[in-house]
């Protein structure tokens, strides 16, 4: 089964083996049953460099979020609804932006993975919603996201 995962936060990681250790982790799961077909990032942090050299050597096909960066509420929308994440891996060190992108990943049914525990959100907890398999389409089209 192949995922997408949108990678945020890393306000305090400089260190681009931590970044890859995380995505690893996501990437070989399951036994290497999952693995990331997909990865969005927020292209000019350490951790969205250290995600797009991941995606190149796995080659795995990379998006960078390119919209305003000046009103996080409005950018946490735009990127959740344009990368249709199957999860979001939030990288320690997490800041405004990467706090509105879990709020509208967990309203929007999307898991997060922080700190290695993966949160499923409350009402597909209570609705025991089984995994299904993700889409496996780009970005829709006129999103804000840009293929790398």
């Amino acid at each position: 089964m192949t995922i997408r995962v949108l990678i945020c936060g890393g306000t305090e990681v400089l260190d681009a083996t931590t970044v890859i250790k995380e995505i690893d982790k996501i990437h070989l799961s399951n036994g290497g049953i999952s693995h990331i077909a997909w990865l969005t990032h927020g292209g000019e942090t350490p951790v969205s460099r250290a995600a797009y050299d991941w995606g190149h050597f796995h080659n795995v096909m990379r998006s960078a979020f390119s919209g305003p960066a000046t009103d996080p509420e409005w950018k946490a929308q735009g990127i959740v609804k344009d990368a249709r994440p199957d999860l979001v891996l939030v990288m320690p060190g997490e800041d405004l932006p990467a706090a509105g992108i879990v709020t509208e990943a967990m309203a929007a049914g999307i898991p997060v993975y922080r700190n290695g525990v993966l949160q499923a959100p409350a009402a597909a907890r209570e609705a025991g919603k089984p995994d299904g398999e993700p889409p496996q389409t780009p970005p829709a089209a006129g999103s804000m996201l840009r293929t790398m």
